[in-house]
């Protein structure tokens, strides 16, 4: 039998040279590939500050063409495309929509949009892809929108909610409002939130008519949908102040009004849209949800002046953040200390001593001191 001492020596001493030759070999070999990365990464950093360097360049161009009318403009390599295309997402983040038919000149001349499809539809790789369709959808241009429907059918789910907001900046009907809130149904149960329905819709109302935005809703009332769709259209309706869209709100109210987060969502549109609804606060404020008559507390008096009578109870709510919301409302629309210990005589003398009362009456109105 051969023991481990004759092994060792026909399998290292006498292949010495090669072993020498082969560690020598992968030693060089490294250093090479740590000089190639090196270099790569030096390309990359500099091609990355002359890309930078040069979308900074497009931005004041674009600026000088939107605000001053002075196209200079230039644009000759693919390098050139990709960072006027930067250069105009990052601007899409700061200017208004108005200015923006400035941008759209641009895109148009220099066919932005179809450099990207064309890429987009050539490329196999799912990187690549990735890559161009984040452009794609991050640089909103109106003459994208059908390709926008279509990325709403897919199943990428951060590239389908990016895609529908940026159908919805170009949203110009009831059609394109109805074909929003079936994709947003369609995803719901995949993570869709209120604030981002509300997000959507709020973009989708700017650059719709209230007549088409009318027609939306009457088509919706008829169509069967999820509350939170509702909720997040009506919160949107309150934030663009559509107070001429009052009657069709009413419309959903008349059948959700027993859903307790969308009276308060309701209630929080109005207050938005400053407009007046004592019925509504006479039939509400004495409901015994919490979330309900907080938020009434913090809106009521702007909805209806007139129901102090009433709303004055809150004065007394065991709820701390009823009390408190309501002594904010009450010195935001200016009445003063006086009144209100007046008004609690009047109303409730044995009240004048609740401890829930005199600790935020002397909190928001303190006596002046002598």
């Amino acid at each position: 039998m051969i023991d481990s001492r004759q092994l060792y020596q026909q399998l290292v001493v006498e292949n010495l040279d090669i072993i020498v030759i082969g560690t020598t070999l992968f030693f060089a070999a490294s250093i090479l590939l740590l000089l190639f990365l090196s270099l790569f990464q030096i390309f990359i950093e500099y091609r990355r500050r002359k890309m930078g360097f040069k979308r900074h360049e497009y931005v004041q161009q674009i600026n000088n063409y939107i605000f001053f009318n002075k196209n200079e403009i230039k644009v000759v390599t693919k390098n050139d495309y990709y960072a006027l295309i930067d250069a105009i997402i990052e601007l899409n983040n700061f200017i208004s929509k108005g200015d923006r038919t400035k941008i759209f000149e641009i895109m148009e001349t220099y066919d932005l949009e179809g450099f990207l499809l064309k890429r987009y539809n050539r490329s196999f790789w799912k990187l690549s892809k990735h890559f161009y369709l984040s452009k794609l959808l991050f640089i909103s241009s109106p003459r994208l929108k059908s390709f926008y429907m279509q990325q709403i059918k897919q199943e990428q789910f951060d590239g389908m909610l990016y895609a529908i907001y940026s159908f919805a900046e170009h949203a110009q009907d009831h059609i394109d409002l109805l074909v929003m809130i079936q994709a947003l149904e369609d995803n719901y149960d995949r993570g869709i939130s209120l604030k981002f329905c509300e997000f959507v819709f709020t973009e989708a109302f700017r650059s719709t008519t209230t007549e088409e935005i009318k027609l939306f809703l009457e088509t919706l009332y008829k169509e069967d949908h999820g509350l939170l769709l509702i909720k997040g259209m009506i919160s949107a309706i309150g934030d663009m102040k559509y107070g001429v869209l009052k009657d069709d709100m009413d419309q959903f109210y008349k059948r959700h009004h027993n859903d307790k987060l969308f009276l308060v969502t309701y209630i929080r549109a109005l207050y938005k849209m400053e407009i007046h609804d004592c019925k509504l606060i006479k039939t509400a404020y004495l409901n015994t949800d919490a979330v309900i008559r907080i938020n009434l507390s913090k809106y009521a008096l702007s909805l209806c002046p007139d129901a102090l009578n009433d709303l004055y109870l809150y004065m007394f709510d065991q709820n701390y953040y009823v009390r408190r919301n309501f002594f904010e409302a009450l010195k935001a629309e200016g009445i003063t200390r006086e009144e209100i210990e007046l008004l609690v005589q009047k109303r409730s003398p044995k009240k004048h001593d609740d401890q829930f009362f005199l600790d935020a009456l002397n909190a928001f109105f303190p006596k002046d001191s002598v």
